[in-house]
């Protein structure tokens, strides 16, 4: 490994900024053809958080002053950054700005923007996901996997067995869920 690339590394590893954080990433990502995985292992991130840091280098100069100012925090624009649009974050940022809006109001806006579902309702408990579990397990002798989001919501369901004895389950299936 050169003495260039080993120094970025301790930048990095001692930098307090965020964007010039973010930029030391996009000089060994970029520039030097390193890959987000090994980054990660030499800096103790993991890819996905390497890559929520690189996103801050889209952000608008805009919103860049204004964290400079200290009208936003730094949280705030890694939730802004996850926008595609200069245009749209901008909004996000001048709501954020003349609503006083909390990280989670903000989140909740992006959210909003990125998948055009609103967060509402309440999450099924335990009890409910093992009730809905036992009821399938007892009707076609399924197991299932319940996972919820606040954005959508999935019901895996395992058939085990020969293609035969499979393909009745589902029949079953079919049968019960044209009533629903």
């Amino acid at each position: 490994m050169s003495e260039e690339i080993n120094n970025l590394y301790e930048d990095f590893k001692y930098e307090t900024d965020h964007f010039k954080k973010a930029e030391i990433l996009h000089k060994l990502s970029k520039d030097n053809g390193i890959g987000l995985a090994e980054i990660g292992k030499k800096v103790d991130l993991s890819p996905s958080y390497i890559s929520h840091i690189l996103r801050l280098l889209k952000l608008p100069d805009l919103i860049v002053d204004g964290y400079y100012s200290k009208l936003i925090a730094v949280s705030h624009l890694y939730i802004i950054s996850r926008l595609h649009s200069q245009k749209e974050m901008i909004e996000v940022y001048e709501g954020v700005l003349s609503k006083n809006l909390t990280t989670l109001d903000t989140d909740e806006i992006v959210r909003q923007k990125l998948f055009g579902i609103k967060s509402e309702g309440e999450y099924m408990t335990d009890d409910e996901k093992k009730q809905l579990s036992d009821k399938i397990r007892q009707t076609i002798g399924a197991e299932t996997k319940i996972v919820q989001s606040r954005v959508r919501s999935k019901l895996s369901i395992i058939l085990q067995g020969s293609l035969k004895e499979t393909t009745e389950k589902l029949l079953k299936m079919l049968k019960l869920f044209s009533n629903f």
